[in-house]
């Protein structure tokens, strides 16, 4: 695809950018298809809905997705030459959340040790249209470059079926916010699966459309990256309750030999 410098000082400034087309109707189907089948057998119930962690590696039907040729074209295009897979992927249905940023490290506004900035960065790939609406995503412009509140006026982003966002991870933004009775339930209630039984059930009811969507993270191969990493691994297996983090040969040989540096977490 043909992106312009206009576009990468937009992304730059902004923080995010909405990439039209670079998925097909096809590929989106068959993302949503195996997604679905999956979720249905296997999901974590987070946030009122249901979530698979660490997807490239649960789902192989999914895989295909992070070495897309148009998938690395834009981040190496927008991001920088070199990738780091950063081992984090998420498939969420239904899934309800408020403002938050997606980084956790000490000080990720500041450069690292090698001297070099944080740059995380995460594709968010939309498997139904939201052209007419619902709002997909909330982000506010500009809040990658700072951790206090910027005052800017948030943007709505509705990407049409094929679309995918692309934003640094520092961006401070939201999908799907719980209703006030959502947010008591999940106080209330005395496990994850009934709430998120109750909200699908009303979901239903309500006649709203479900809603299914893929994340995945590259950075740069510096040492914010590298701290990033290992809190990312880390912090799921703490809400997955897995033991051991360990990514699927296949995976990885997968992304080496498409130029992607696979680092795993620090001893």
């Amino acid at each position: 695809m043909a992106y312009t410098e206009s576009q990468k000082a937009q992304f730059e400034t902004d923080g995010y950018i909405v990439l039209p087309g670079l998925l097909t109707a096809e590929e989106i189907t068959r993302l949503r298809e195996a997604s679905k089948a999956h979720l249905h057998a296997h999901a974590v119930f987070v946030d009122g809905g249901t979530t698979q962690m660490d997807a490239f590696n649960h789902v192989p039907e999914v895989r295909w997705l992070p070495t897309h040729p148009k998938v690395l074209e834009a981040f190496h295009y927008f991001c920088g030459d070199q990738l780091e897979y950063c081992h984090h992927s998420d498939i969420h249905m239904n899934k309800f959340t408020g403002w938050h940023r997606d980084n956790h490290g000490k000080n990720d506004w500041a450069p690292g040790a090698d001297g070099q900035p944080f740059a995380v960065y995460k594709m968010a790939a939309y498997l139904q249209d939201h052209s007419r609406g619902p709002t997909a995503l909330y982000v506010v412009p500009g809040s990658h470059r700072t951790n206090a509140d910027t005052g800017a006026p948030v943007a709505e982003l509705r990407p049409a079926i094929g679309d995918v966002v692309l934003f640094d991870i520092r961006i401070k933004h939201k999908g799907e916010e719980n209703s006030l009775f959502g947010k008591i339930l999940k106080r209330i209630s005395p496990s994850r699966a009934l709430t998120t039984r109750i909200l699908q059930g009303m979901r239903s009811m309500q006649g709203a459309p479900e809603k299914m969507s893929v994340f995945f993270t590259y950075g740069l191969p510096n040492e914010r990256t590298r701290e990033h990493v290992d809190l990312t691994i880390e912090r799921q297996l703490r809400q997955s309750g897995e033991q051991k983090y360990e990514l699927a040969n296949d995976l990885r040989s997968q992304l080496t030999d498409a130029g992607i540096i696979v680092r795993d977490k620090a001893a």
